[in-house]
């Protein structure tokens, strides 16, 4: 019997850019981009793009190899991507993009864990703690600031830019 998977809770990270919302999903969009906004990516080689279905890869600084599957695509607006291993997808994470005015936007970045069913309340809790907590809090800060530089600047960031992360980092 296969195992199957529940979604933890939440975790996320805002960031109000300075750029408008059309300018900021052109950055995001595109593809090949990550290597250019993310401090932590080392590699990412685009396989489909762009659209619902678009799949493109991750590695890490640390040598940690993603899948990263498209499974919602909402043009000028954000996605929604599974993400992990090629074999077992570790989290759910949305990008969106709302206009503030016309030249501002807040890009927000949720991460959804998925954890084994059937877990008690404690259990997940603890999971969630260990793995997904207050380190991808620092995580998405750092992409949130690397996109914010690449869209303002048009600067890529350099790997580490915004502090070290224990998981990503070399």
């Amino acid at each position: 019997m296969p195992i199957t998977y529940d979604r933890g809770e939440p975790i996320g990270a805002s960031r109000e850019i300075a750029v408008a919302a059309s300018a900021l999903w052109d950055v995001v969009a595109q593809p090949g981009q990550l290597t250019r906004f993310h401090p932590f990516c080392r590699t990412s080689d685009v396989l489909r793009w762009p659209g619902p279905g678009s799949k493109d890869t991750v590695t890490y600084a640390s040598g940690l190899h993603f899948e990263r599957h498209f499974v919602g695509w909402y043009e000028g607006e954000g996605f929604d991507i599974e993400v992990g291993l090629a074999e077992k997808k570790s989290a759910f994470v949305q990008w969106r993009i709302e206009p503030m005015s016309a030249g501002e936007c807040r890009l927000t970045i949720s991460l959804c864990p998925y954890m084994k069913a059937g877990l008690s309340p404690e259990e997940s809790q603890a999971f969630q703690q260990r793995y997904f907590a207050d380190s991808i809090l620092l995580y998405l800060d750092s992409v949130l600031r690397g996109v914010e530089q690449l869209a303002c600047a048009g600067e890529p960031v350099v790997p580490d830019q915004f502090g070290r992360h224990p998981q990503y980092s070399a």
